[in-house]
């Protein structure tokens, strides 16, 4: 099923108005459908499932804000964010890390691979959405 999902990445929402676009790096099934449940509607959203597809995918569509996922298949989120972060066209994005387990050394590393924020498993819709709104109103 995620999958049918992938294959079909959409750009734009329902009517075809939204520019603001969302990048969203995470290999779960159930977190992936929070992200478009949550951010669909209003935003135009692209997903990959692991580090590497994230690079490429946030390259081609140079997206105005990303969450990954820190436990990816292939690579950790901080390495991919580092990676992000290293070239200049991604030095003002805003990137919010995902971890399940919050530790003083992951916070520690998840700002010096140039992360802005991070949030804790569970997320919810409500903190998905906080963090969108609060970059757009700061950008305003």
């Amino acid at each position: 099923m995620l999958k049918k999902i992938l294959k079909n990445l959409f750009t734009t929402n329902d009517a075809g108005h939204k520019t603001f676009k969302i990048m969203i790096i995470e290999p779960q099934d159930k977190t992936i459908n929070l992200f478009r449940q949550s951010l669909e509607k209003n935003y135009c959203i692209h997903f990959a499932l692991n580090g590497k597809e994230g690079v490429k995918v946030a390259n081609t569509v140079q997206p105005d804000f990303i969450f990954i996922n820190n436990q990816l298949p292939d690579m950790t989120g901080c390495e991919v964010c580092s990676q992000l972060k290293t070239q200049t066209k991604f030095h003002d994005i805003p990137i919010i890390m995902i971890f399940s387990q919050v530790t003083p050394a992951t916070i520690i590393t998840c700002y010096e691979s140039g992360a802005d924020s991070y949030l804790t498993q569970p997320v919810g819709s409500r903190d998905i959405k906080n963090q969108v709104e609060v970059f757009i109103a700061e950008k305003e």
